[in-house]
């Protein structure tokens, strides 16, 4: 060290910066990495200040992984609840009836027991008019329920993204503690 440069490895980058005898702290040019030049018995060596923060850091991403595996634990075990009782759920029921689609029907009824008792044109073309609704009420029925069941399906997925997600969440935490 007879030298008052001395020519050092960048510990984070590899560069070669040269350090003069009183410089004790420098950021690296290349990277910028702040450093401390140590100099003991004869060696001098680098060390980026980082390090000590870095193990700070670890503990603290070690100690928020270790909650977040409790917390996340909780909410997988909630979305899994709620996706059985979703699936459990009537995905494949029919919806229920109102009351209109109960008049209709035993107005459909009525009307075609009268008819059949009836032997006028009048009375059929009424039957037929009231035959048409009830198939139109047949198919909006269909419809509507379709619809309803497309719709718990979406709910029923987006639980599955959630849950999914949540399970990555937790693996990424436990891989950390």
């Amino acid at each position: 060290m007879t030298n008052s440069v001395t020519t050092l490895a960048c510990s984070s980058c590899g560069s070669r910066p040269q350090i003069t005898k009183g410089v004790n702290r420098f950021a690296c040019g290349h990277c910028g990495t702040e450093q401390i030049v140590h100099r003991e018995s004869g060696i001098v060596y680098l060390e980026p200040i980082a390090t000590d923060i870095h193990h700070i850091r670890s503990g603290i991403d070690k100690t928020a992984a270790e909650l977040a595996i409790v917390r996340l634990t909780k909410e997988l075990n909630v979305l899994e609840s709620e996706l059985k009782t979703a699936k459990i759920r009537d995905l494949y029921t029919w919806q229920p009836v109102t009351n209109l689609e109960i008049i209709l029907v035993i107005a459909s009824g009525i009307l075609f027991l009268v008819t059949v008792n009836s032997k006028t044109p009048e009375a059929w073309l009424i039957f037929f008019a009231f035959l048409c609704s009830f198939c139109a009420f047949i198919y909006l029925w269909i419809k509507r329920d379709g619809a309803s069941r497309k719709t718990r399906q979406q709910a029923i997925d987006k639980l599955l993204i959630h849950a999914n997600d949540t399970r990555t969440k937790l693996a990424r935490n436990r891989r950390l503690v």
